[in-house]
């Protein structure tokens, strides 16, 4: 699921700049990312967090993007520390 979003991200916001990135490819990675992230098992906090993060790269800015990730991040090692 995490990887599904860094590509999303990735593809939302290129190293190359904006335009960089086809619109096909962009739109396959955001339905990838939504795909993976409605996936069962996820606890529900994870899920939160996930479609938090992609709705912030659907918002199109990178800082609210780069900040919800961190938020995600936390919330899958808090469900590490509690196993």
């Amino acid at each position: 699921m995490v990887l599904g979003i860094h590509a999303y991200r990735h593809s939302a916001f290129p190293l190359s700049g904006p335009g960089a990135v086809d619109p096909a490819e962009r739109m396959a990675r955001r339905e990838e990312a939504y795909r993976l992230t409605a996936a069962e098992g996820l606890p529900h906090h994870v899920r939160e967090a996930a479609a938090a993060t992609l709705e912030a790269i659907d918002g199109g800015c990178e800082s609210a993007a780069l900040s919800a990730v961190e938020d995600l991040r936390k919330a899958i090692r808090t469900r590490h520390c509690d196993l």
